[in-house]
């Protein structure tokens, strides 16, 4: 029928839709420096462990990011360590 096509017609559309969601956290601009960098540090140092138990971290890179990140202004302890391993 008709209507059973285009429900098959969505289904496989919606199936082969892939979204991209850039994963950015927060952080208050008074937090300390030494503490948004043992973050930041501590979270990519141990980023393979997290995709292993959280496949939506999985394949995340450093240099990945600091790009598109719609001009929102970098911790300055986030800043440290992003040049610290050279991606910025």
């Amino acid at each position: 029928s008709l209507k059973e096509f285009f429900f098959y017609l969505l289904f496989t559309q919606l199936s082969n839709f892939r979204t991209a969601i850039k994963m950015v956290m927060f952080c208050r601009g008074d937090l300390d420096e030494q503490t948004v960098y043992d973050l930041t540090k501590t979270f990519w140092t141990n980023i393979k462990e997290l995709g292993a138990a959280q496949s939506n971290l999985k394949g995340l890179e450093p240099k990945n990011a600091v790009k598109d990140i719609a001009n929102l202004p970098l911790h300055s302890g986030a800043e440290k360590y992003y040049k610290e391993i050279g991606v910025l």
